[in-house]
């Protein structure tokens, strides 16, 4: 390692290690989200719109989502474009990243959603007045209310920030992940967009506005 290298990782480490002592900020709600909802569908049906609805290309074509909370920037040398976060759905016959979710007991019937890794902007977490990165995988489980009604629950299972760096690899430094507590934002953006591609429009409209 060069002179000039080992400076120029000393700077850095000093530079980015300031966001390590910047307080993490916690925005409250107006009015909370909800996090469930009945749809007025079967169960099978239910779960079969949202295995198909978590792919790229209905994202993209999603009115609702391209407005949504799931985006980040990436700056690609002439300014800073937003890119949409994609999420897959995986159920316990082709479980990857919730492979762990599955080995639990009566979670066969469960859809976990994950993006990637991925992280977007949170409207709730920052620090020093800048919004947070945010990401977790979700759990979808449904209950069976009749047959023609289904209660969806969204949970979110590992929520996370980004603040700070945490260390220095041979590959360079890497971030501090904080747990934080679900926001609400996340799960009824899901459930509205789920409520999208059913053509379900009797959802109260999401809350991000927060108290002063």
């Amino acid at each position: 390692m060069t002179r000039r290298t080992l400076i120029t990782l000393i700077i850095t480490a000093i530079f980015l290690s300031c966001d390590n002592l910047k307080r993490l900020e916690t925005k409250e709600l107006v009015e909370i989200n909800p996090t469930e909802h009945i749809f007025y569908v079967p169960l099978d049906k239910l779960r079969q719109t949202i295995l198909n609805s978590f792919n790229e290309h209905k994202e993209i074509n999603s009115p609702f989502y391209q407005s949504s909370i799931f985006y980040f920037n990436v700056d690609m040398g002439n300014g800073e474009h937003k890119m949409t976060v994609s999420f897959n759905a995986e159920t316990a016959g082709n479980a990857l990243f919730g492979k762990e979710h599955f080995e639990k007991p009566n979670t066969e019937n469960d859809i976990y959603i994950h993006s990637f890794g991925q992280y977007w902007y949170s409207p709730i977490y920052y620090a020093g007045g800048q919004a947070l990165e945010f990401r977790t995988p979700f759990i979808l489980t449904f209950e069976k209310i009749n047959e023609e009604q289904t209660l969806l629950k969204v949970r979110p299972e590992t929520p996370k920030v980004i603040k700070g760096v945490a260390g220095l690899t041979a590959h360079g430094f890497y971030s501090k992940e904080i747990d934080v507590e679900p926001t609400t934002v996340e799960e009824y953006s899901l459930i509205l967009f789920i409520a999208e591609q059913l053509g379900d429009t009797t959802l109260k409209p999401l809350t991000t506005k927060t108290k002063e």
